[in-house]
């Protein structure tokens, strides 16, 4: 044998050794601690990333503001579910959004900082057009077609079960108000209604309990067409409603003295969104076919505009402030506003807004586009007691969303 021979024998026979130990190594070796690690570390083919997030500093989690996931997102779709009279309310769970789904009547609690709803109302009321609460939650105003005539506005006080009971299937106590009321108000104690009623001549104004009792005739009118705001203890407000080719008044109407004094003297399709204490209205108008909002004393009907462009009742003022948060379309025009929006032939696609009503400052709030969201067109708008939340009814869909501001 050549030494060339002796020594491509000897290379082989040291490459046979090294792979027969690199394959004892990982077949033996290497499972065994992969398998010591799968108890640490869990399940076989799971991910663990220990790398600790740039964000965080000393173990404190960024702020929401920085965009955190569902459901902790400050822009966030709270329900799908086409909904009505929303409200928001403090819990021991934190804030909670009240709102009653519009195809059965059913009423829903849902804290923000979750993704949970719990039911706290089975009683069924099909169909519903709209929900309005007294102030303390202890009541609401459930408002439907007749199935039966497809006609007649059917409205009931329903007394509202206590939030996070125990039984979560509990029924509502329900009184019936007289049929056809054009429009409806709370008393600022949540304890009486006033409200529209039409009449074979016209309409009446009409104040009584919650079961209907000690009904009152306020005031006779020969329109139909009024809108009313209960929001000062001997005071009402009317406003006649908006259309496109009609001009549109505001008045007060003393319930001691059934006087009527006139406020505002508008342009067509006025609409109008009281403060809390009816001090303030803020009105909309159209010029040239636009609604422009105007803040309006109430004591001395003097008026002044600010620059949004959208409708009264796309706005909610702030509790206690002098803040307004509006749903502002990006483009307001369209043909027979407000009417044709009313009607739902026109649909506008908003940004939120925010204006003083003492200095016309306006600043912008959000739009969906900056969280990927589809459009809003915002109504029902709504503020937490301490005006840090702000929910709203996309009226596409009836979806429920809300903002931390």
């Amino acid at each position: 044998m050549s030494k060339r021979t002796k020594i491509i024998i000897i290379v082989i026979l040291v490459a046979v050794v090294i792979v027969g130990l690199l394959a004892y190594f990982f077949l033996f070796v290497g499972k065994n601690r992969l398998i010591d690690n799968e108890a640490f570390f869990g399940a076989e083919g799971e991910v663990v990333d220990v790398t600790p997030p740039a964000n965080i500093d000393n173990g404190t989690l960024p702020p929401l503001s920085e965009g955190l996931s569902e459901p902790q997102s400050r822009y966030r779709n709270i329900t799908q579910q086409p909904s009505v009279g929303l409200l928001a309310t403090t819990t021991s769970y934190g804030i909670a959004l009240i709102h009653v789904e519009r195809e059965t009547g059913h009423m829903f609690e849902t804290v923000l900082s979750s993704t949970e709803s719990t039911r706290i109302s089975n009683t069924t009321i099909p169909r519903l057009h709209d929900v309005i609460w007294n102030n303390d939650l202890t009541h609401g105003l459930y408002r439907y077609l007749d199935a039966d005539t497809n006609e007649s506005i059917v409205t009931l006080v329903g007394t509202v079960p206590n939030t996070f009971a125990d039984d979560q299937n509990t029924t509502l106590l329900v009184n019936f108000l007289p049929q056809n009321i054009l429009s409806i108000a709370f008393s600022p104690s949540g304890q009486a209604v006033a409200y529209v009623e039409k009449t074979a001549s016209g309409s009446r104004i009409v104040t009584s309990d919650l079961d209907g009792s000690n009904a009152d005739l306020v005031y006779s009118s020969p329109l139909r067409e009024w809108n009313i705001f209960w929001e000062s203890t001997n005071t009402l407000i009317l406003s006649t409603k908006g259309s496109f080719d009609t001009p549109g008044y505001v008045y007060s109407l003393s319930l001691s003295t059934g006087s009527l004094r006139r406020l505002y003297k508008g342009t067509a399709g006025i609409s109008v969104l009281p403060n809390q204490d009816g001090s303030k209205l803020l009105v909309s108008s159209l010029r040239d076919g636009v609604p422009e909002l105007s803040v309006v004393d109430s004591s001395t009907g003097q008026s002044f505009g600010l620059t949004l462009k959208t409708l009264a009742e796309k706005c909610v003022w702030e509790r206690g402030g002098v803040h307004v948060y509006c749903g502002v379309p990006e483009k307001a025009t369209a043909a027979n506003l407000p009417d044709t929006w009313y009607r739902g032939s026109v649909s506008f696609n908003d940004s939120l807004w925010r204006a003083n009503t003492e200095t016309g400052t306006i600043s912008f709030v959000v739009s969906p586009s900056d969280y990927d969201a589809p459009s809003i067109d915002a109504v029902d708008l709504t503020l937490n007691e301490s005006n840090t939340v702000l929910l709203f009814r996309n009226k596409k869909d009836s979806s429920i969303w809300s903002y931390r501001l």
